[in-house]
């Protein structure tokens, strides 16, 4: 074997050709790969993050929500406890009416059993007045006078 330094020459620059690409194209993958790589971290991070925003949001809706059921749930108790403080106060209401119209019946029933009294009263003594000018008239016995009220309380009741 013989050495000859056009061949080494030849494969000396071939060799360093070759290396020229390999480290370009590696240094050029290798730049991809690591801007790829850090593409990669960044999205990683972004998502957590926004992860992390929806939990946070989720959490605010999830308390706004149990603050609107209370809200709703205090609206309700105020407007039964109103209802039912209106339902006791027309009650009473109706109770103070009624209680009133009883009494004002009451008064009428009692004015009118005095105005019967009075012309009970009225037609009794008319009847014993009447009674009275006929004994004068007609100087009666007692059995006479018994048949002679008798007479007079038909007649009485026959006018009503």
């Amino acid at each position: 074997m013989k050495f000859d330094i056009r061949l080494f020459i030849f494969q000396l620059i071939n060799f360093l050709i070759f290396w020229a690409v390999i480290h370009f194209a590696l240094v050029k993958i290798l730049k991809v790969i690591k801007t790829r790589n850090q593409q990669i971290a960044d999205d990683l991070q972004k998502a957590k993050e926004e992860r992390e925003e929806a939990f946070k949001i989720r959490k605010e809706w999830d308390e706004k929500i149990k603050t609107a059921e209370a809200e709703a749930n205090k609206i309700i108790e105020t407007t039964k406890k109103e209802a039912l403080d209106i339902r006791r106060e027309e009650t009473e209401k109706t109770k103070k009416e009624i209680e009133q119209m009883i009494t004002l019946a009451k008064q009428e029933i009692e004015k009118s059993k005095k105005e019967v009294v009075k012309k009970i009263q009225g037609e009794i003594a008319e009847i014993a007045g009447n009674i009275a000018l006929r004994f004068i008239k007609e100087k009666i016995d007692v059995k006479r006078a018994d048949e002679m009220v008798d007479e007079m309380i038909k007649e009485q009741e026959g006018i009503r």
